[in-house]
Order: structure tokens, then sequence, then C-alpha cells
């Protein structure tokens, strides 16, 4: 397709001759046929590594607060701390999103859609929520992938009133943090089974309002797969029973979220275990209601395991029935 002449002009003067106009064309970036375009689009705006978006951390301090009789009362301090901003985004290209309507909206159209956006640390969701709300509902349904880290879920345990406490390693047993899992729910089951954040069914509500088509990645902290063991070797010395996150409710809230209010999204989880556990355990991991896409074994010699070293396997699963 021919570009467009635009023109220009201007008069020159030459002694003893008639004043003549001159005419001078030229192509502005417009021009260009648009698949040029999200070729320059790609090259200034796709980063070759996932784009942080946020990576939150909640400290938790306990420590005595003197008082004037002497006394020392348990507090309980919690502080977010954030990392600073990715520095991929330097190296992006970002101004092209401030220059015209038309240009803005071809690279805000690859920059979502060819980008993984990660949102890490041990608060999530609702970090994901902010920055999906953030980006308006346009931009949300250019997203094509999110990754997310998945911290263990903290312990939780009934006590004598039927309310769900958090089992946190305090230095005063007797403080307790009420959780915000509700003890029962029509919709979900008992949601007070484990630490449900609010914020989860909000992500999948949004993503759902914007009709989007993309994949998330949950990335599981190492080394645990919810409902079954694939780190210990010997069951005794790790009761399943009695650590949260072997537990599948938090993974079955978070589909029967997706299958209602985002069912465009594909969400996969992805872990670490031992090779010989994991394929030793196949038919229980189908069996709880895995379903296995991808394994790739690495090698890896450990400080403390040089005598008996260990071949971590790298698995991608995907919640088959809940």
């Amino acid at each position: 397709m021919a570009a467009r002449a635009w023109q220009s002009g201007r008069i020159k003067p030459r002694k003893g001759e008639p004043l003549t106009f001159y005419l001078h064309t030229y192509t502005c970036f417009l021009d260009l046929p648009r698949e040029i375009r999200d070729r320059i689009y790609h090259e200034a705006l796709v980063a070759l590594e996932p784009i942080t978006v946020c990576s939150l951390d909640l400290k938790s301090n306990d420590y005595p607060l003197p008082i004037p009789d002497d006394d020392d009362r348990p507090t309980h301090e919690e502080t977010y701390v954030q990392a600073h901003k990715d520095p991929i985004l330097g190296e992006l290209a970002m101004s092209l999103f401030r220059t015209s309507t038309q240009i803005a909206n071809e690279a805000k159209a690859v920059f979502y859609s060819f980008n993984t956006f990660h949102i890490g640390g041990t608060q999530v969701w609702n970090p994901l929520y902010g920055f999906l709300d953030m980006i308006g509902s346009r931009n949300r349904s250019l997203l094509r992938k999110i990754s997310v880290e998945l911290d263990k879920p903290e312990r939780l345990r009934t006590d004598d009133h039927g309310v769900r406490l958090i089992c946190r390693q305090h230095r005063f047993p007797f403080q307790r943090v009420v959780s915000c899992g509700h003890k029962k729910d029509e919709d979900y089951g008992n949601r007070g089974a484990y630490l449900a954040d609010p914020a989860i069914e909000a992500c999948f509500r949004i993503l759902g309002t914007a009709g989007s088509t993309l994949e998330m990645e949950l990335q599981l902290e190492p080394p645990f797969l919810p409902g079954v063991n694939v780190w210990v070797d010997d069951p005794s010395s790790s009761d399943e029973a009695g650590h949260p996150w072997y537990s599948l409710e938090l993974p079955d809230f978070i589909e029967r979220c997706r299958r209602e209010f985002a069912p465009g999204v594909e969400l996969l989880w992805t872990g670490i275990g031992k090779q010989d556990l994991f394929l030793e355990r196949v038919e229980k991991i189908e069996a709880r209601g895995w379903e296995i896409l991808e394994t790739r074994a690495e090698c890896r010699v450990a400080p403390c395991w040089d005598v008996f070293p260990h071949i971590k396997l790298h698995f991608i699963v995907r919640r088959s029935a809940i």
C-alpha cells in the first residue's frame, strides 16, 4: 500500500525571476502500514521478562509495649513493605502512551496483549484487583497473561466459641487474631476452614465484566501442592491433615470464582516437588482433582543434601474437578 504524501510549500525568490512555489512531500508515522507500526510497538513496548506490577509483603512483628504500671501487654504490628518500581518499565518506550489518541490506543493494545504482568509478595489479591481496576475495562480485555505468587495458607483453628483463628507464632500465646473467613457460606461451602481473601472473588468479578480471555498462572510457593505431599519422603514426619496448605478448599474456591464470574480465564497452577515423589503419587494427584499438563526435571544439589541429592520437578497442573 502506497503511503500518502503530505505536502508543504515555501516561496523561493530569485533575483530577476518571478516568484516560484516549491512543494516538498514527507511521510508521517501513521502513514506506515498497521503491521509495520505494530512491529515497532512490539520492539518498543514488549519486555522479555514479566513486568512486576506490585511486590507487596506483609511484615508482622510482635513485641511488648511498656505501660506506666510496668506491665507488658502484647501488641501486634503489621506493616506493608513494597518493592521499588520495576526497572523493566524504564527500558520501555512508555512515552508512546502520551502521543496522539490513535498511537496511544495502538501502543496499549500491544503493551497489554504481549506482556506478562506479575503480582508478587505475600499480599497479592488486593494489589491485583487494584491493577485491574486502574487500567480500565478496555485494557483489561486486552490482557493475555498474568502471573500471581501464592503464599502458603496460614494455619487456622476453631476456639470454644466456634471462631476461626489464625495460628501465628506469637511470642504471647494468649493473643488471638480473628481471620476474615466465614463460618459457613451457602454458595461456597465452609469458607471458614482457611483464610479466604475476599479480594479473590473481586478479581474474577472484574475480569468477568471485561469479558477477559487470558491465562492466569498461580505460582505455588515451593514446595507444596494443595491436596498432596510431593516433597517429604516420610509421611509420618509431615502429617497432611495438620498442614493447611494440603487443603483443597482454597483452590476449589478460586476455581468456583473463575467458573462463575470469569469463565474466559484459564487457570494454571505451577510449582516444584521431588521428582520421585511426584511420579510415585501421580494417581493420588489426579484423584484429588488435578490434571497434570506438564513436568520438567531439574537436578539441583542443596547444601544440606550433598550426600543425597534430589531431583526437583517443575510441574504445571490444572484443576479438573471440584
